[in-house]
């Protein structure tokens, strides 16, 4: 017997080719197969409207999202006050069907639904304690403009978490995560996050590169790039750098170095290529929320990982990568890296470790909170 469920995401969840809309759409297709009957409702701003989603829902509904001076003035954080509609509500009032919002981006209807309905079955899924993803944002950023955004956003998020999160049933997407929310007074379970790989598909022995990816139009994957650009131009190595929106700047320091080469918005499938085939992915951030979901994809398709500590988000990825602690060891240890070979012991503890990040496993958990 199908059961109605309602999901109000945060953007159009496809093309799922960043990290919260993956969580969003193959959550969708693991709670299709279970035989739901979802109601997805979208905010969409700069992404078209997907009939790929009709497959999976039952019905799919697009509200325009309300960016503009208007709602920075407010003391709602901008996220959340730019995703305000009066039509969603009464749709979701229309039934009394369970309420799974992705983001508290998507939550400015929470507060109505409970007062109106008390007994009502909702969820929050947090992508991220956006408090702290906003304060390490402002703590990057150079462009002052950007930075008072992040100041004030990073104020009025810490404020709205404390409130929207307590006494709620909310799902958290990393154990980290989870403690801090709990600390706020949620009730949290940990759900791990939906993703693409069906299998673990990662090839034996070596290769003759490593790979740095991820979208350069994000500051933090930006200086990431940098950082290793500054390492290979000490070392006979060769690196690789894959993703979309290269800044003129990471252009610049890639054309200097012979052994480091750009490959600009490569397609999924050339993208899986590189990742599958390297020697050893590379994975380094100044920012410490959420969890990194291109990690958990190159531990399904690739070799070695590398990873500093704002990569530590799951226990599982200690036993799975190696862990650079110190900015000062990363050179020898990549150096280090291309001298081994990636083993059938390797391969057979990538199955064991991985199962936690089994996409039906999750969704059955996921059930039975509805």
């Amino acid at each position: 017997m199908s059961k109605t469920l309602h999901i109000v995401s945060f953007d159009v969840p496809y093309p799922a080719n960043y990290g919260g809309v993956i969580d969003v759409f193959y959550k969708i297709i693991e709670l299709h197969k279970l035989g739901f009957d979802i109601n997805l409702h979208c905010f969409i701003y700069g992404r078209e409207r997907s009939e790929i989603l009709d497959k999976y829902c039952k019905r799919v509904f697009y509200y325009q999202r309300k960016l503009g001076i208007q709602s920075f003035f407010s003391r709602k954080p901008y996220i959340v006050k730019s995703r305000i509609s009066s039509l969603l509500l009464t749709r979701l009032e229309g039934d009394n069907a369970p309420i799974l919002y992705e983001g508290i981006h998507s939550t400015l209807s929470l507060a109505i639904i409970l007062r109106n309905n008390i007994n009502r079955k909702v969820f929050i899924r947090a992508h991220n304690i956006e408090y702290s993803y906003y304060k390490e944002l402002f703590q990057i950023e150079k462009n002052i403009i950007k930075k008072l955004f992040y100041y004030f956003e990073t104020k009025k998020l810490k404020n709205y978490e404390t409130n929207i999160y307590k006494n709620r049933n909310v799902f958290g997407i990393s154990s980290i995560d989870v403690k801090r929310l709990k600390a706020l007074n949620s009730n949290a379970s940990l759900i791990h996050p939906f993703h693409s790989n069906n299998k673990i598909c990662s090839n034996l022995g070596s290769s003759n590169y490593a790979l740095i990816h991820g979208n350069f139009d994000v500051l933090d994957n930006e200086l990431s790039a940098l950082f290793f650009v500054n390492i290979f131009t000490k070392i006979d190595l060769k690196l690789i750098i894959a993703g979309r929106k290269p800044s003129k700047k990471l252009k610049v320091a890639v054309d200097r170095n012979e052994n480091i080469k750009l490959i600009q918005n490569p397609e999924d499938e050339e993208l899986f290529s590189l990742i599958k085939n390297a020697h050893v992915n590379l994975f380094y951030s100044l920012q410490s929320s959420g969890i990194k979901l291109k990690l958990i994809n190159a531990l399904f398709v690739g070799r070695f990982c590398y990873i500093n500590d704002n990569f530590l988000a799951n226990n599982s990825f200690l036993n799975l990568c190696t862990h650079i602690k110190n900015d000062n060891d990363w050179e020898n240890e990549i150096v280090l890296a291309f001298q081994k070979k990636f083993s059938k012991k390797d391969f057979l503890n990538r199955q064991k470790e991985l199962l936690v990040f089994n996409n039906t496993l999750n969704a059955k958990e996921l059930k039975s909170f509805f």
